[in-house]
């Protein structure tokens, strides 16, 4: 019953959305019917393929950038340059020293993009039990070393130093993957360690989330850490269909390291994870982007025991023509589905977050975030949330943020926090998933 209730709460808002003015996406008749406006289908097309060049402009960059040092090289073993003067290099720059000793291009040329983002943070609870207690805090400091390895492939690597539970420094590689970029029929993988593709907010690293903690179920059923990410491999394509929509499908596998809701680092069974992702254009004004998953693996290390979880996440976003630096909507919204098998009884749970994000001026969002969780192993405790954002962005590389939470338990004493995040950023850094 809470599946079908929490489907018909996004139907209900979906076309409370879609009454609004800003879309503009219909027109009433003179019968009060509704009227579709003029067909734009071949506009919708267009808009479609330039926002996915625009997506993958950096990365051909990139590409670009390694096939033309390749080029040089071929260049320079073919053509024999006539005999000249030997011209030392300035001993200010040992790059240039180097590369004139070996014949290879400058190093500079070769470097990797590199960027590190810091992630401060502040708590004030009310709850002494809460973990994070009232303090101040570098939750994380991430460095990112981006480049193309050939013409054909691409690899990313994103290393986090962050506070253990005792004050120690503890330091993981979150991400560090091989993008396959040119396999054949328009196929690409990944293999190393990465965010696993479940849902929308998985995939997008801590610092750069629209929120300063992560949503509960994320907590309750992927871990404190709040993500899902293991080493594996990844296969994804975009899907041709009669409609010329955006749709991409990705399988990955992945080892079943995760605790909270499989087996753990002990176990030797495997994750398998497929989703489907569709975008559409709604207007010049307007799209929506739905996702659909599903994840299987046993939760325990004999594999006599399954968990299935599915996963439904939907975001809509408006940003008006002429208006776009100083208003915008984002709605979004996921949906977790879980079924454990257990010695003594199957447990089903389930749990959901909503999340609004309007821009009222050039650097200022308010938001707003209301959540459900129950737990992998108990879906008789569960827990309400509800939050108040205020963001402040005075530039692509610097956000301050405040945040409101409370926390209604059927388990235990309510919660309410108070939490502050200030994160910037050096260098280049790659755009989260979109």
């Amino acid at each position: 019953m809470r599946i079908y209730l929490y489907l018909f709460m996004i139907f209900i808002i979906l076309v409370s959305i879609l009454g609004v003015s800003p879309l503009k996406e219909f027109s009433w008749g003179e019968q009060g019917k509704v009227k579709p406006i003029k067909d734009q289908d071949k506009i919708v097309i267009l808009q479609h393929e330039i926002s996915d060049l625009k997506k993958s402009l950096k990365d051909m960059q990139l590409v670009i950038e390694a096939q033309q040092a390749i080029l040089d090289e071929l260049k320079k073993d073919l053509v024999q340059p006539p005999a000249t003067p030997t011209i030392q290099p300035s001993p200010r720059d040992p790059d240039s020293q180097a590369a004139s000793k070996s014949g290879l291009p400058s190093l500079a040329a070769l470097n990797p993009n590199i960027s590190a983002i810091g992630d401060f943070t502040g708590n004030m609870s009310d709850d002494e039990r809460s973990e994070e207690g009232d303090r101040f805090g570098f939750r994380e400091v991430e460095l990112g070393f981006q480049a193309a390895v050939d013409p054909y492939a691409r690899a990313d690597f994103f290393v986090a130093t962050e506070e253990g539970e005792e004050g120690e420094i503890e330091t993981d590689v979150e991400e560090g993957y091989l993008t396959l970029l040119t396999l054949p029929w328009g196929l690409q993988a990944k293999l190393g360690k990465f965010y696993a593709n479940f849902g929308k907010i998985n995939r997008i690293h801590r610092p750069e989330r629209p929120y300063i903690d992560d949503p509960l179920f994320i907590k309750n059923f992927f871990g404190e850490e709040g993500r899902l990410s293991s080493p594996g491999v990844s296969l994804s394509s975009l899907i041709p269909n009669p409609w010329d929509k955006y749709m991409e499908l990705s399988v990955e596998i992945l080892n079943g390291e995760n605790e909270s809701s499989f087996a753990g680092k002990e176990s030797d069974h495997p994750i398998y994870l497929a989703h489907l992702k569709n975008f559409f254009d709604l207007s010049d004004l307007s799209s929506l982007e739905l996702g659909l998953t599903g994840a299987t693996g046993f939760n325990d290390s004999e594999g006599d025991q399954r968990t299935t979880l599915e996963g439904l996440d939907l975001t809509y976003r408006w940003r008006p023509l002429g208006q776009g630096l100083y208003r915008s909507f984002i709605f979004q919204t996921e949906a977790l589905f879980n079924q454990r098998e257990t010695e003594s009884r199957n447990i089903n749970s389930f749990g959901f977050y909503s999340f609004a994000n309007y821009q009222f001026s050039r650097r200022w969002y308010l938001g707003g975030r209301l959540e459900y969780s129950e737990f992998p192993s108990i879906d008789i405790d569960n827990e309400w949330g509800y939050s108040g954002i205020l963001t402040f962005f005075p530039s692509e590389f610097s956000r301050f943020r405040l945040q409101y939470n409370h926390i209604d338990r059927n388990y235990e004493k309510d919660e309410d926090q108070i939490l502050f995040q200030a994160t910037f950023t050096l260098g280049p850094h790659r755009p989260e998933p979109f």
